[in-house]
């Protein structure tokens, strides 16, 4: 599973940040990144073809790192909360 948590554009528009968050482990999640960058072309050739742009930005993948980031600390958070560490 694949959901796109961000999109970044440049200033100028010819290039559009893509940032994803899978489920799985690395080896799954670099296989959908891998996927989806050999899609690139495709993608971007569907998306000339639906929406009326001058120009269709390229198109980059990348993991969104911020999203793991946030589980792990929750994770972290709930871990001291059990060992009686922390409070609500």
């Amino acid at each position: 599973m694949v959901a796109i948590t961000k999109v970044r554009m440049t200033p100028d528009l010819r290039v559009a940040r893509i940032s994803i968050s899978t489920l799985g482990e690395a080896a799954e999640r670099d296989a959908a990144l891998a996927g989806l960058r050999s899609a690139a072309s495709f993608l971007r050739r569907r998306l000339g073809e639906e929406m009326e742009l001058r120009h269709v930005p390229e198109l980059t993948f990348a993991h969104d790192v911020e999203l793991q980031d946030a589980r792990r600390v929750d994770s972290l958070l709930r871990g001291l909360r059990e060992r009686g560490g922390g409070t609500e």
